[in-house]
């Protein structure tokens, strides 16, 4: 297994910047991150002894059956496992026994791992049950493969007795489908700040996200066809919230947190929102767009707390994205109410980006390709700015925007987290 090298053409990355990117860009950097955690995983092999034992038997289950181990190493715990354990020199060997283990199941090849409680979750399939923890065989058996005292059918996706597979939901048509693996991220450490909804419905779920794949293959061609090749999983967040919570971390890339949709429509926008947050994490897995000592404090017109500057471009690029969620929506929308909403939405959006990208590019934290990538950036919103959107629309989008400046300001003046003031005077009505 080797980690490739990474590069972008400068039409590729110029297409990124511009809020697009294409298919073949996203799943280069989707490739990308896969490279990441294989370096890490070898790094944690060659300075754990233990891990290292564990690392030759995923050689050799990829040598047997190649794509098994990468296909497990795709999976976004995965990734947040290596990037975690690394971080905190913490022991390896049970987390790659995991990720051996499902690459044995994948390939349905023998092997022995070591697990080290009795409800083993295999990273991207599901829970396996077993009687007791310590040293387990692996062994392919007629119409499966057996797992120490359990049996995991030869289509994993299927339950049995002692095994509970993900759910797996397919949606879209025959001709246009999309599968997302709805992970609740059990036995795992999940984003601290996300923590999932364990009592999901999967129906539910598919009707959600079917509904929402509609939207997208309807009216946002272009995100429909970058979602897939970027966004693998979907975990179910809690609902209860007084507006939908969505969510992405960069340690885990291809994973998308959601709270039930209000309605397709908005599950279609947080999704094209998510994206865009996957699309930079990766590209800036490659590339540093933000100085490593940045440290001031911004103003962010979508955020109840000032931000970094490495924050405020990861916003200013998702709300781009909204932007041309709505800038598209609102050409699809027939009822007038719902035409004025989301010309109110791509108004106040394409503006706050405006401005955004404005602050963050008068400072001095940006390297010199975040100031190329941002340039770029608002070379697209300036191009938006100039189309024609109704009076109501603007005006209801000025009010929103100083609302949000009010409260904004009536928690954080006077505080330690106060943002340049130079810098948020600059924000108009």
């Amino acid at each position: 297994m080797k980690a490739a090298p990474f590069a972008l053409r400068r039409e590729q990355f110029a297409a990124l910047a511009q809020g697009g990117g294409g298919p073949s860009v996203v799943s280069l950097l989707a490739d990308a991150r896969l490279s990441r955690t294989l370096q890490l995983v070898k790094h944690l092999a060659a300075t754990q002894a233990s891990a290292a034992a564990v690392f030759a038997l995923l050689v050799s289950l990829e040598r047997a059956s190649p794509g098994s181990v990468t296909r497990v190493l795709r999976h976004p715990s995965v990734g947040a496992w290596a990037l975690r354990v690394a971080a905190r020199e913490a022991p390896a060997a049970p987390g790659l026994h995991r990720i051996t283990l499902a690459a044995a199941v994948d390939a349905r090849e023998p092997v022995t791992v070591e697990v080290f409680r009795c409800d083993v979750t295999i990273p991207g399939m599901g829970t396996v049950l077993l009687a007791e923890p310590g040293k387990t065989t692996v062994t392919p058996v007629a119409g499966g493969t057996r797992v120490g005292s359990a049996t995991i059918p030869a289509d994993w996706r299927r339950g049995a007795d002692r095994w509970r597979p993900l759910p797996r939901v397919t949606v879209g048509t025959r001709e246009r489908p999309a599968t997302f693996i709805l992970d609740d991220w059990a036995g795992e450490d999940e984003p601290p700040s996300l923590r999932p909804d364990a009592a999901a419905v999967p129906a539910t779920w598919r009707t959600a996200l079917d509904s929402a794949w509609h939207v997208l293959t309807r009216h946002h061609p272009a995100t429909a066809d970058e979602l897939p090749r970027a966004i693998k999983v979907v975990t179910p967040l809690p609902g209860g919230t007084a507006s939908p919570v969505s969510g992405t971390a960069d340690a885990a890339f291809g994973c998308v947190f959601l709270s039930p949709p209000a309605d397709p429509v908005t599950a279609a926008a947080s999704l094209a929102h998510e994206l865009q947050h996957t699309k930079l994490i990766g590209l800036t897995d490659l590339f540093p767009l933000v100085s490593r000592d940045a440290s001031r404090r911004y103003y962010a017109p979508w955020r109840t707390d000032p931000r970094p500057a490495s924050g405020l471009l990861h916003g200013c690029y998702a709300f781009a994205g909204v932007a041309a969620f709505w800038r598209n929506q609102r050409r699809a929308v027939a009822p007038p109410a719902d035409r004025l909403f989301a010309e109110t939405e791509f108004a106040r959006w394409r503006k706050a980006v405006a401005e955004a990208l404005a602050e963050l590019r008068a400072g001095n934290e940006l390297t010199e390709l975040g100031r190329q990538f941002t340039g770029l950036l608002a070379d697209t919103i300036a191009g938006w700015l100039a189309e024609p959107v109704s009076r109501t629309a603007v005006a209801a989008a000025r009010r929103l925007g100083s609302e949000h400046r009010g409260t904004w300001l009536s928690t954080n003046w006077g505080t330690h987290r106060q943002p340049d003031v130079d810098g948020l005077a600059r924000f108009t009505g």
